[in-house]
């Protein structure tokens, strides 16, 4: 090569999530039976009334739309989230973005600055140490508690603020974790970033499939001005693909990502914020039928990981199970090629989400109940005997 890539593409950390993804369908390709346990993508299709609505509208679909979104879009989220908190919310509170990673992305480009830490979970999404990286950030791991069903060790969280931190990360419901907070555990993590006078970036992607009780959004609990709230359309709706999502903070931060917005991508893509606009109006009783099916799954998995001593915590929401790979002795990536290889059970690696989870795997059970259930049975008989094999 006659020339060198940038530095900061040597920084990123590939994602053993999609690794494994690459591994599962060059299987499948062969014609070898595979389950999908190892990406967060629901198996339920996108309303067919969002589909058929939009078929209509794409004899006269508009070209561009602003940087930050169709306005008529901006004013339907900002609806949504004031009938959810009961906080008062503008149309210019909100961006919208390609994807809640974007929002991510970009929320952390408008507010940190090369060498400004940032606190983000361990157990957590790869993409969050990434989004921060390209920032010029640094990343700064704390730890959620898998004794206390994956919460923020408030204790050890509060030993990582440096004079250089600038703001904390937290994901509830979590990836991979599964784990919600209830809003005294919200309150005391507000109270530290008030301590540090730090900005929240809450990921609240999930916030739909809280298994029991409702979601507490730090929009409700910590000061809205010094909260950014990151979601979008992906799980809620199953529109993984159609790439909508969306920040919910101050006018000036969403103005800095329409800022950025425009070298980056100009504005998300037109035909699905009429999509994305189209879910938002439809009858939201199939969130309770996506809710309960997840819950049902979860139920399934952790009975079957818990009776075979594998399963880290019973999960509260999201789509996502943790289960413990320790007695095998292999480290997580090792461990889920030789999973697929041998029982074609496709998991992401504890070790793509953070150091505290080297072994353990992470399986999501947005698939069939039977496959859910196979799955399982099938993982816990491989663990079984690889540690006979490795006493």
């Amino acid at each position: 090569m006659e020339y060198e890539l940038a530095t900061r593409v040597a920084k990123l950390r590939p994602s053993g999530i999609r690794k494994v993804m690459a591994l599962a369908a060059a299987r499948e390709a062969k014609g070898l039976r595979t389950y999908h346990l190892e990406v967060g993508q629901p198996d339920f299709p996108t309303p067919t009334a969002i589909t058929e609505a939009l078929k209509e509208r794409l004899s006269d679909m508009p070209g561009y739309t602003p940087n930050l979104g169709m306005p008529s879009l901006r004013s339907r989220v900002a609806a949504l989230v004031q009938s959810k908190t009961d906080i008062k919310t503008a149309a210019d509170q909100i961006g919208i973005t390609t994807g809640a990673v974007n929002a991510l992305a970009m929320s952390i480009l408008a507010t940190i600055s090369p060498g400004d830490e940032v606190l983000v979970p361990d157990p957590g999404w790869p993409n969050y140490e990434s989004a921060i990286t390209l920032a010029g950030g640094i990343p700064v791991p704390y730890r959620l508690d898998p004794r206390k069903e994956f919460l923020i060790d408030l204790n050890d969280l509060e030993t990582r603020i440096t004079h250089r931190t600038r703001m904390l990360m937290i994901n509830f419901p979590g990836n991979p974790t599964g784990g919600v907070a209830d809003a005294e555990h919200l309150k005391a993590i507000s109270r530290i970033a008030d301590r540090h006078n730090l900005l929240i970036l809450s990921d609240e992607i999930y916030s739909d499939f809280v298994f029991e009780g409702g979601h507490t959004s730090m929009r409700e609990i910590h000061d809205p001005a010094k909260t950014i709230i990151v979601s979008g359309v992906s799980k809620t709706y199953a529109m993984t693909g159609w790439r909508i999502g969306w920040l919910i903070a101050e006018p000036e931060i969403v103005a800095a990502v329409g800022a950025l917005a425009e070298p980056l991508t100009s504005c998300p893509c037109t035909a699905s914020q009429i999509s994305a606009e189209l879910a938002l109006d439809l009858d939201q009783s199939d969130l309770d039928v996506m809710r309960e099916t997840f819950r049902r799954r979860a139920s399934i998995a952790s009975d079957i990981l818990n009776e075979a001593g594998l399963l880290m915590t019973v999960p509260k929401g999201a789509f996502y199970v943790m289960a413990d790979i320790s007695r095998t002795g292999l480290d997580s990536d090792v461990y889920v090629a030789r999973l697929l290889d041998d029982t074609g059970v496709a998991a992401a690696p504890g070790s793509t989400f953070g150091q505290t989870t080297r072994q353990q795997i992470r399986f999501s059970i947005a698939t069939s109940d039977a496959d859910v259930r196979e799955a399982c049975t099938l993982f816990v008989k491989h663990v079984n005997t690889l540690a006979g094999a490795n006493p």
